[in-house]
């Protein structure tokens, strides 16, 4: 069974019309309207105030009283708010990056139905994303260059008091390839050290 909600503009007993004054009691207006959709929307008729229908075929006599009656409704300042539901998304579309890794998204639109007469609109996003990854023999990578790790510290420059250790890591993890980009930040590590194993038997550390 169809959802609508249909939507007063004044609220006293009886609705004015800018136009006519509106001939219905509240009470009757209720009654009205379940008659409206009883009688129209459930058959198919094509709402001339923003109401949805189900599917179906009406006669030429039934859609003049349909429409006959949207005027009166009209008259008394009602009509349908429908809030917007999602369609379903559409194709993916294709990978940005024509030779590696990417992303491409696909769209659905706020419109089954569209957003009507102050309905809210459809929560969510209208895109989805997703990762890709293209290569085929024509396809020439880049790498950036990205660090390896740090080789073991060497022995300390000096073997008899403060010296110096280095450690060296290469640019290999990949290497930088067909154009890619050299590895930021320096190759070697540096840290003091103090060494006492080639000191003669006479030395004595500075106090």
């Amino acid at each position: 069974m169809m959802m609508f909600a249909l939507v007063a503009l004044t609220s006293i007993g009886l609705l004015p019309s800018p136009t006519r004054g509106c001939e219905f009691s509240r009470a009757e207006l209720d009654r009205y309207i379940a008659q409206y959709e009883r009688k129209c929307l459930q058959k198919g008729h094509k709402s001339t105030i923003g109401c949805p229908s189900e599917e179906g075929e009406i006669s030429r006599r039934a859609e003049k009283k349909c429409i006959k009656m949207e005027e009166e409704l009209d008259d008394c300042g009602f009509t349908c708010v429908e809030d917007g539901n999602w369609s379903s998304f559409g194709e993916w579309g294709d990978c940005a990056n024509p030779c590696g890794l990417g992303e491409r998204g696909r769209k659905r639109d706020c419109d089954n139905p569209k957003p009507a007469n102050g309905g809210a609109d459809c929560e969510g996003d209208a895109w989805e994303w997703q990762k890709c990854w293209l290569f085929d023999e024509n396809c020439t990578l880049v790498f950036d260059g990205e660090w390896g790790s740090y080789d073991e510290w060497s022995d300390c420059s000096n073997y008899c008091g403060a010296g110096e250790q280095k450690r060296e890591r290469k640019c290999d993890n990949p290497r930088p390839q067909n154009g890619g980009a050299d590895c930021e930040g320096e190759a070697w590590d540096t840290k003091e050290c103090y060494e006492t194993a080639g000191c003669g038997e006479e030395w004595k550390p500075k106090v």
